[in-house]
């Protein structure tokens, strides 16, 4: 499930995650408390989430999310590199953090680490 608050960035991903060829997309929300209702709806196996989005941000998203899909990983995916941030995300429940300047070989290998449920947090 994908969770952006940008339309080109939701269908960059799909694109990628698309020709890769070992993912389908079975959702998409664009704001923090539509990704809540639509994982509970959907309860996908891993969310790639921004942090920064209206209504509801990513972190917060994130931490009900897991609260009630225990099983569903989350990786945040985020312009934002700054270590409270990672923080917050790993303490709200994130499998993963990447940066979205990340190139499509380490998105892909880390979407696919978080599935396995492997966590890829950067050092901080």
């Amino acid at each position: 499930m994908l969770v952006d608050d940008h339309e080109i960035m939701r269908d960059g991903l799909r694109e990628v995650l698309q020709r890769a060829g070992d993912y389908e997309v079975v959702g998409q929300a664009g704001d923090g408390a539509e990704a809540v209702r639509v994982a509970q709806s959907l309860r996908p196996d891993v969310i790639i989430m921004d942090v920064m989005m209206p209504l509801k941000n990513g972190i917060d998203a994130c931490r009900e999310i897991t609260e009630v899909l225990p099983d569903t990983k989350v990786l945040m995916l985020t312009a934002a590199s700054e270590e409270d941030a990672v923080i917050e995300a790993v303490a709200a429940g994130a499998t993963g953090y990447l940066e979205k300047y990340s190139g499509k070989e380490k998105l892909l290998r880390t979407v696919r680490d978080v599935a396995e449920g492997e966590h890829r947090i950067p050092a901080t």
